[in-house]
């Protein structure tokens, strides 16, 4: 959806008389984004461990995780698997409470107004980090989360939750990190599951920016006079006229009562 045309200087070194140097722009919707599809590849660490909070950051080294494709499962028989299995995590002994899971998606547009809209597949609950800040949390309590922490109910069969939309507050422009912790609703839970989707909605696109002040959009070159121009000038002694050259940028002043032929 286009909205109001804006007026934009361009260079705000050169002359702001130029016509050149002017151009405008329209603001529209950014179009919908699919940023992370069901089926997506992950990092994600089930070794029992608890990471405490580190992990949750955009710079967080997980190149020593293991990485797969969702949807990740334990214990789901077949005749439950409404969505597609790609990476089986086996419990330990003892079953692990929390398992983490990172991903990267870049995001192209404007990140100014972005609502993102996710559906989900989990298996019991789980918290959702945007580059390093909660962004979202599903069938889990209110209140700080930790390792220990067990989701609000246990979900029996895992289906496809949703949507749900929540501010894309920490959403950049280029690279982002999404970090999911998935608890289980028990120490003795049965199975687990996670795989989600996550769009883009909203938001405003334009390559200009209206209303700041010396924004600029580009760098033009000097302007200059392509050739000599020639003017005559008159003074007040009517026997002296004298030719004026303006070239390559030259810059002068015409005084009152003087006429150009």
């Amino acid at each position: 959806m286009v909205s109001d045309a804006s007026l934009q200087l361009i260079d705000p070194t050169q002359d702001n008389y130029r016509v050149a140097n002017w151009s405008a722009t329209l603001q529209a919707s950014n179009p919908p984004q699919n940023l992370i599809l069901l089926t997506n590849s992950w990092k994600y660490n089930a070794a029992g461990t608890d990471l405490l909070t580190a992990w949750r950051a955009q710079c967080y080294d997980d190149s020593t995780w293991a990485a797969g494709r969702a949807l990740f499962w334990e214990q789901m028989s077949p005749q439950r698997r409404q969505v597609p299995t790609n990476t089986y995590i086996g419990f330990l002994n003892p079953k692990q409470t929390t398992v983490y899971f990172r991903t990267h998606f870049n995001f192209s547009a404007n990140p100014a107004g972005v609502t993102l809209v996710m559906t989900n597949v989990i298996d019991d609950g789980a918290v959702f980090y945007l580059n390093g800040q909660e962004a979202f949390r599903w069938n889990m309590p209110a209140g700080s989360v930790a390792y220990s922490t067990l989701s609000s109910t246990t979900i029996g069969t895992a289906t496809t939750q949703g949507p749900f939309s929540f501010p894309a507050a920490n959403l950049v422009q280029g690279d982002n990190v999404l970090a999911v912790e998935v608890h289980q609703g028990s120490t003795t839970s049965s199975d687990m599951a996670f795989g989600m989707t996550l769009d883009s909605s909203g938001g405003t696109s334009t390559s200009y920016t209206p209303g700041a002040s010396n924004s600029v959009r580009g760098t033009l070159a000097p302007f200059h006079w392509s050739g000599s121009t020639k003017f005559l000038r008159r003074t007040t002694t009517a026997s002296r006229i004298a030719p004026v050259h303006a070239n390559h940028g030259l810059s002068f002043i015409i005084p009152a009562q003087t006429r150009l032929l």
